[in-house]
């Protein structure tokens, strides 16, 4: 449902459902009956949050489907939940593995993450890489990948809010 990827210095690429969004830096924009609000909180931060005529279940659904996320996720080839433990009241824990490719200036290598990714109570789902294998680079060219989506209830619909932390440990 969504995604957000830093592609160059103050830009950043939102992808909602099958449409792409390029935004010059922090913003709002309005696409049909979503508000997307951007903004960079750091080198390393970043947010979007959306306004969905959505009811909750189908927006949680959704954003914990990780079979299909390759369908909407651009260089995510196949996304598996390896293992999945309820720890009671509404509480589970995941281990999912995504293959794709990452793209960074021009530059692509093959990828494949393992995540630890915890939802609660269909509201908050949390999701920490654990490992990254990265073309030749292994673990070197992501320090650190963290991100979570917050759905809150509205009248009429939905607001998710999405943070991610993308560490990335180039040469200067």
């Amino acid at each position: 449902l969504v995604h957000l990827a830093f592609v160059a210095e103050g830009d950043a690429e939102v992808v909602v459902g099958l449409g792409v969004v390029r935004l010059e830096a922090e913003g709002f924009l309005e696409l049909a009956d979503r508000l997307i609000h951007l903004a960079f909180l750091g080198e390393r931060d970043a947010e979007a949050v959306l306004e969905l005529r959505a009811d909750p279940a189908t927006t949680w659904a959704t954003i914990t489907d990780y079979a299909a996320l390759p369908d909407f996720m651009p260089g995510i080839r196949a996304c598996r939940v390896r293992e999945r433990r309820r720890q009671g009241a509404g509480r589970e824990r995941l281990v999912v593995e995504q293959e794709g490719e990452f793209r960074f200036l021009g530059f692509a290598q093959e990828m494949t993450v393992l995540l630890h990714v915890e939802h609660e109570a269909e509201r908050v789902a949390t999701a920490r890489a654990v490992r990254i294998e990265l073309g030749l680079m292994k673990q070197r060219a992501i320090e650190v990948f963290e991100g979570c989506y917050t759905l809150t209830p509205r009248p009429g619909g939905v607001q998710l809010h999405y943070r991610a932390v993308i560490g990335l440990a180039l040469p200067p």
